[in-house]
């Protein structure tokens, strides 16, 4: 027969042992907000977490950390380590913008560390260049880090931690055309251990020394079902000397269509045999930047592309003009600017900030003066009622004054009239589908139209209403 001292004693083991495994599975939680005035220039903060002494009594130690950022904090570096935790975050100066941010952070911490395998490194690792170039990848963990070195002067310049997205445009600093880059990027589980690195290189302004092919389109091929996602297709160019020419089209290839003067995005299916091109191809190295992975194993020709005949070595488009010949099929004349008008009566400004253009009778407003995502602009569009809607890319085209001697905020052409104040807004948000995570957006610094992740706040995108004159 049981004692009730043995019983006592039964139950009191049983008690501390449940109650050091609830304590050793708690949480450290720490929250720290940040801002920035008008008037200050970016600065980063930084902050270290120690494990309580008891619990390193106890032979506890930190096994995972849960972060969450609002607002415009960055994250720079992060370091778990059994007995602290450390971060930098940054906030990036704007101009004319109070700057905020707040970062969340839980600590878990138990007798053990979980036990975690070293993540696979980031996969399709590619950039798109320009003065704040954009980063894409596909990783399995939720967070990556990103580190970018200039091999030119041998300096690492700009380092991130993202959470949760497989795309980043650089938000600061910028990069020096005549300079050769390489990014770096690690998954990172979160116990905090990370993977091998992944690795690209690109020039700071590949499309400067890129080459340039001329004719007519002789065929087009479109990718079949088989093929990978982002290879849109394939096109053959026969040039004046009789001489042709095959380019793969991918996902991020800009196609450009003249109508009338006039430059707005397009499509591979939407263009034609017959119709005069010019292919912008073989950025320095480009199979440093877009991953070897994505050449197309079969893409297949109007029917099927049998894939023994496809050439591994087929070039990817960078950019290309078609011009649209219009109803006489003309392709040999180069279409004529627009007729702008009289620019500076073109465009009023009323005291509510509707813009009117009295060339189309379109009226405009400008959103909020910061990084926007598509998803906000379509946000901040849908609460102005009154008719207001996303504009399309032809619609935007139309105020692109390639002309214009008008210089933004960070120094690049921002060739669109001075009706529109904002001075950081490059890109203007168009429509978009929200089912594929991709938008398009019009480029007032070289005049082109572009996808981009519906999710991403660039550093100068920013959302603008239209609507027809009431």
């Amino acid at each position: 027969m049981v004692s009730f001292r043995s019983c006592y004693f039964l139950m009191l083991a049983i008690f501390l042992f449940f109650g050091t495994q609830l304590f050793a599975a708690q949480e450290i939680c720490h929250t720290y907000s940040h801002s920035l005035r008008n008037s200050d220039s970016s600065q980063c903060f930084e902050h270290r977490i120690k494990l309580p002494g008891e619990l390193s009594a106890q032979k506890i130690s930190f096994t995972g950390r849960t972060l969450n950022l609002t607002d415009d904090l960055v994250i720079v570096e992060e370091k778990l380590l059994p007995d602290s935790y450390y971060i930098k975050v940054r906030l990036v100066y704007f101009p004319g913008k109070t700057v905020k941010g707040t970062v969340n952070i839980k600590l878990q911490h138990g007798l053990k560390a979980n036990l975690f395998e070293t993540p696979e490194l980031p996969q399709k690792l590619s950039v798109i260049p320009s003065r704040f170039p954009r980063f894409y990848w596909t990783n399995n963990t939720s967070a990556t880090a990103l580190e970018l070195t200039d091999m030119t002067s041998n300096q690492v310049i700009w380092k991130r931690i993202i959470l949760g997205k497989d795309c980043y445009q650089m938000d600061e600093t910028g990069i020096n055309p005549e300079h050769r880059y390489v990014l770096s990027a690690k998954s990172i589980n979160p116990n905090g251990k990370r993977s091998n690195a992944a690795y690209c290189t690109f020039q700071g302004n590949p499309f400067d020394s890129r080459k340039v092919f001329e004719g007519i389109i002789k065929s087009i091929t479109m990718a079949g079902e088989n093929d990978p996602a982002d290879i849109v297709g394939a096109i053959t160019i026969l040039s004046q000397e009789n001489t042709e020419m095959s380019f793969q089209v991918h996902e991020y290839s800009l196609i450009l269509v003249k109508d009338d003067g006039y430059i707005y995005a397009g499509e591979l299916h939407q263009i034609r045999p017959g119709w005069k091109c010019s292919v912008g191809y073989d950025i320095p190295e480009d199979d440093d930047w877009w991953n070897t992975d994505s050449i197309s194993p079969s893409l297949e020709a109007i029917g099927r592309w049998d894939s023994e005949n496809l050439d591994p070595t087929l070039k990817y488009v960078d950019n290309m003009i078609v011009h649209y010949p219009g109803n006489d099929n003309n392709t040999d004349d180069e279409p004529e600017q627009p007729e702008n008008g009289d620019i500076e009566n073109r465009f009023s400004r009323d005291e509510n900030g509707v813009i009117t253009d009295s060339q189309t009778n379109l009226q405009w407003l400008e959103g909020p003066e910061k990084p926007t995502s598509w998803k906000q602009a379509q946000a901040w569009i849908e609460t102005l009622g009154n008719s207001w809607r996303t504009p399309t890319i032809k619609e935007l085209s139309v105020l692109y004054l390639p002309d214009s001697k008008r210089k933004g905020i960070y120094g690049d052409p921002l060739c669109i009239d001075e009706a529109f104040a904002s001075e950081s807004a490059y890109s203007r948000w168009s429509t978009g589908n929200p089912d594929t995570n991709r938008a398009w957006m019009y480029d007032f610094s070289r005049g082109y139209a572009h996808k981009f992740d519906t999710n991403i706040s660039g550093h100068y995108d920013q959302a603008i209403a239209v609507r027809q004159k009431p």
